[in-house]
């Protein structure tokens, strides 16, 4: 009966809210590939965040960005309070203000509770972060925490709360700071409750069995080994060199492979709560982010047939791409890129027949207000053609093409003489569309379109647009 339930709740979306079992988010949880893009999809459409925090906390903030310059589409999220952007999580960072120990260890609850009753009762996920406060806690204090949490869930039983360990601080398994999380642990797992364990998390390198807690591993990732000191992250990069991961480019008093495992988590533990039931082995190495889509399914992924990596950065790269709709010549900027000069419409074409499943291209409008791309179609002289896929982005909004067929949307960006960049991603079948980090839209293609070999071309309307910076995967 137990299963039959667990399984009725995953199929109707429901929030695990501990009527299954506690989930702890700990270093096992940070290798974010495993996770099927359906769920990371549901994250980004459903889940709207408060993330109250001080300096600590926002080394999991850190490397979430890390993960969105790494992939802009699938962890994409704002920390704006004006609107909830579609496609993207929503993450009210820093609100409340404060954290579980600042101003003092009960302030941040009635704070909670004045947001979910008035600006903030559209947030379904609720997380705060430690500051130090937990290495100098007594066993009272902790309760009242454990306390004030049970309390806020039965107010708010529609919002998931996020329970936290405190950071590592020096003082190993016989310190203060081990008991106390050792106090927060069995509480969560008595009571099934979801834990972020902030504590665990930075006491493990990727891939790695050592506790490095036990040996007096503090914040920073110092740790005491046979009298000499290391740093468990610097170490890893310096055995790792081509590890291929997009790091922060600091995080707060720590280094910044450990606030990116800390937000590879995050959207680990996002994806659990809105139904992901991960492997029970769990992930606990950091392979790179790719910039493709991930599966849609936690089945083994078959061989994705891509052949070649196509880059276009220098003006002699250009020279291969012919220019139609227009009478003047595709000149290439004395600088890096492409002019594709205007026309109703003119493109660039790429010489041959492709079937694409990931470009990504600069785009700065010179003159005029639009810009075009098209992949796998049959490309003749017009904006719309009949076969393939296709887009277009100008000041009235987005546009899709898919076989002739129009699919209108918002265009995220404003449509100005600034260069954005452009990606779109098939995977499974599956099209993804985003410009500047924000998706334009995310649908699903025949699969004759997917599979299809067609042309490949850049351009615009009416409009001197300068390309640059672009690439292509094709099988």
């Amino acid at each position: 009966m137990r299963g039959s339930l667990k399984a009725f709740f995953l199929a109707a979306g429901i929030f695990l809210s501990g009527m299954v079992s506690a989930q702890i988010i700990d270093h096992n949880c940070v290798e974010v590939n495993l996770i099927p893009h359906s769920f990371l999809e549901k994250v980004r459409k459903e889940l709207r965040i408060s993330y109250g925090h001080t300096s600590h906390g926002s080394q999991i903030i850190s490397g979430m960005e890390a993960l969105k310059d790494a992939n802009p589409i699938i962890f994409a999220f704002s920390t704006s309070r004006s609107e909830v952007q579609p496609n993207v999580l929503s993450i009210w960072d820093g609100i409340p203000s404060g954290d579980l120990g600042n101003p003092d260890r009960e302030s941040w609850a009635e704070n909670t509770m004045k947001l979910l009753d008035g600006p903030g009762k559209d947030r379904n996920v609720v997380m705060w972060s430690w500051c130090g406060q937990v290495s100098s806690a007594r066993h009272k204090d902790i309760e009242t925490y454990l306390r004030l949490m049970s309390s806020l869930e039965k107010r708010f039983p529609k919002v998931k709360f996020v329970y936290m360990t405190g950071h590592l601080d020096g003082s190993g398994e016989k310190g203060n700071l081990h008991e106390r999380n050792e106090q927060i642990r069995e509480y969560c797992k008595r009571n099934n409750k979801l834990l972020f364990d902030f504590a665990d998390i930075e006491s493990y390198s990727p891939g790695g069995n050592m506790n490095f807690m036990k040996y007096n591993c503090n914040d920073a990732c110092d740790f005491v080994y046979n009298g000499k000191k290391y740093n468990w992250a610097q170490e890893w990069l310096s055995k790792n060199p081509e590890h291929g991961l997009t790091l922060p480019r600091s995080a707060a008093h720590t280094q910044p492979l450990n606030a990116l495992l800390k937000g590879r988590a995050f959207w680990w533990m996002m994806a659990v709560i809105s139904g992901w039931v991960p492997p029970e082995q769990g992930g606990n190495t950091a392979k790179p982010v790719s910039k493709a889509v991930a599966p849609t399914s936690t089945a083994p992924a078959k061989p994705s047939g891509i052949s070649r990596l196509y880059r276009f950065d220098r003006i002699q790269d250009f020279r291969p791409w012919v220019l139609f709709g227009s009478d003047e010549t595709l000149i290439p900027e004395s600088g890096n890129g492409m002019l594709v000069p205007s026309g109703t419409p003119a493109v660039a074409m790429y010489r041959g027949l492709y079937t694409i499943v990931e470009l990504e291209f600069k785009a700065r409008l010179v003159s005029g207000s639009s810009v075009n791309w098209y992949v796998n179609t049959d490309w003749k002289d017009t904006w719309n053609p009949k076969v393939g896929l296709g887009g277009v982005a100008n000041e009235n909004g987005c546009i899709l093409i898919v076989n002739g067929e129009i699919y209108k949307y918002a265009c995220p960006v404003r449509m100005d003489n600034q260069e954005h960049r452009y990606q779109i991603v098939i995977r499974n079948n599956r099209l993804v569309w985003g410009i500047d980090r924000n998706i334009v839209v995310e649908t699903d293609i025949p699969a004759s379109l997917a599979d299809r070999k067609g042309s490949l071309a850049l351009g615009g309307w009416k409009s001197n647009v300068l390309f640059s910076g672009v690439y292509f995967q094709a099988k």
